[in-house]
């Protein structure tokens, strides 16, 4: 990883936070060569956003048109630092001026936004106290939680598709053997103990899932419930849970609880991440305080238009450039 320090991309900042100054309004030099975005007195204009887009994206990453909008954000953020350098008067120090002597426009505002960005969006120093509060109050971040280990049965009958017959007894009768069986911590046990249930209920689908979890580790599953049920057990304990379309048998067998790391271990690592999310805050605030000093104006239209054509260019039916034309 890069030791520059990192900074948020602004495409969720500039683009998005920003929607109220963006206007759709055609304002262009010429109908060939709109403008795309304003800063100010500063214009970005399509011919200028399109030779940025073919020096920066590789072909994958025209498939997508946020990446276009990266671009054309790292653009708008490049001017609104620049302009700013000139306005506290960095561009007359005798590095900078010797530094942005005889470059291109371009090279100077990347110059010139790195002195700002060097001078206003530097972190502020963490003490070694404030890292040690913010460790204690985040273990969670830096430690590997606790892995809850167990088994999880789901019963259900075997044709979804089968509406007139109802499994609800029969899928409680399956559980509750399950239930007053499920003792066993081998592997080989549990397995037999499945093998012969599926025999004596052969039109009921018994599924078997060794399980291995954490806080966190699944969102958005099925099993969601179910698996906040299993972590509240004590090991060794069994639990019906029954909704309305599932029929579990969940057995915590086992916690494992990892060593916590003491604060001395990883000092250097929480003081980066204070000075990265500082450093993060002070960007996003800049952001905004600059593009409503400056106006900013963006014509997102034009941006659609480029992506669009560039994707139809890569995705020809046969393989070649369509020459820019859209698809019918």
């Amino acid at each position: 990883m890069s030791r520059k320090l990192e900074w948020v991309r602004g495409a969720s900042v500039i683009l998005c936070m920003l929607l109220m100054v963006v206007l759709t309004a055609q304002v262009a030099r010429g109908e060939d060569n709109p403008v795309v975005a304003r800063i100010g007195d500063t214009v970005i204009t399509l011919s200028q956003f399109k030779n940025q887009v073919n020096q920066t994206l590789s072909a994958k990453d025209r498939l997508s048109a946020q990446r276009f909008y990266d671009v054309l954000d790292d653009m708008i953020t490049g001017i609104l630092f620049s302009k700013e350098a000139v306005e506290d008067g960095l561009d007359k120090t005798q590095e900078t001026m010797a530094a942005i002597k005889g470059v291109s426009e371009d090279k100077r505002v990347e110059i010139l936004a790195n002195a700002y960005k060097n001078k206003s969006l530097a972190p502020s120093k963490v003490t070694e106290k404030e890292a040690a509060e913010y460790y204690s109050n985040n273990l969670n971040l830096y430690n590997t939680p606790n892995i809850y280990s167990g088994i999880m049965f789901n019963v259900m009958k075997k044709d979804a598709t089968d509406t007139d017959n109802d499994c609800t007894q029969t899928c409680k009768d399956v559980l509750q053997e399950l239930y007053n069986r499920l003792s066993a911590k081998d592997y080989e046990t549990v397995v037999k103990l499945k093998d012969e249930l599926s025999e004596k209920y052969p039109d009921i689908n018994i599924l078997f899932i060794l399980l291995s979890h954490w806080e966190g580790k699944v969102k958005g599953s099925i099993y969601d419930n179910a698996l906040k049920e299993f972590m509240q057990l004590k090991p060794g304990q069994v639990k019906i849970i029954q909704e309305k379309d599932f029929h579990i048998v969940i057995n915590l067998t086992g916690i494992y609880e990892p060593p916590v790391y003491k604060f001395e271990e990883l000092k250097n690592r929480v003081i980066a991440d204070l000075e990265r999310k500082d450093s993060q805050k002070k960007y996003n605030e800049a952001i905004k305080k600059l593009a409503e000093k400056y106006k900013l104006q963006v014509y997102p239209q034009y941006i659609e238009q480029l992506a669009n054509e560039q994707r139809n260019n890569l995705t020809a039916p046969d393989g070649r450039k369509s020459e820019g034309k859209p698809h019918e």
